[in-house]
């Protein structure tokens, strides 16, 4: 295990933030053909590999610390595999984002990783799940439950949680106004809010 997640799936979000990097990249680039079809071959595999995970993870070994920080991780893949990578956004979408704001109600600021504030992407298991979770909110009562999250997660890093509370609720103000959020949104919203140190 590997501090309250299960080696697999850590592995797995690796993989996960990877494919997210790299499109970014495809997507800024004129990427030659033969780089696009390694790269859905790759998101296919990642999608197997996800499906095989929440299929057999009735069977693993875990406590419950590990279980909690585990299933935060495999929702949170969904969510950026889904709707960041497949355009996705549906009912698998949407369960993904509630089952991690469950888990972040139901364990408080003990899980690991589920507070840590790393902001870079291609490094994305630094990422927290329930920013990942929170970034696209538009339903209010789920952004009120994300803000009593952050609060909750403040006793242990509170500069941090308050910047990212400051930028998710940054994010939410622009969907408000009509504007499109993708997941890497928040990179142009910290740059104009005035905080690009925090893009290292």
């Amino acid at each position: 295990m590997t501090k309250g997640i299960q080696r697999r799936i850590f592995r797995l979000a690796i993989e996960t933030a990877r494919l997210v990097a790299e499109r970014i990249s495809l997507d800024r680039l004129d990427s030659e053909p033969f780089l696009r079809k390694k790269h859905e071959a790759d998101l296919l595999q990642l999608e197997a590999d996800l499906d095989l995970w929440q299929e057999e993870y009735p069977t693993f070994q875990m406590d419950g610390r590990t279980q909690t920080g585990s299933l935060a991780y495999w929702n949170a893949s969904n969510i950026l595999v889904q709707r960041e990578l497949r355009g996705v956004s549906d009912d698998r979408v949407d369960g993904s984002v509630t089952a991690i704001l469950d888990l972040c109600v139901e364990t408080g600021d003990k899980i690991e990783y589920m507070n840590w504030v790393s902001f870079v992407p291609a490094a994305w298991p630094d990422e927290q799940p329930l920013v990942i979770a929170s970034v696209r909110l538009e339903d209010n009562a789920l952004r009120d439950k994300s803000r009593a999250i952050m609060a909750m997660f403040a006793y242990q890093c509170c500069e941090e949680i308050k910047r990212i509370a400051e930028i998710v609720e940054e994010l939410w103000r622009r969907i408000d106004e009509g504007r499109e959020v993708d997941f890497c949104g928040w990179m142009l919203a910290m740059v104009e809010m005035g905080r690009p140190v925090l893009l290292g």
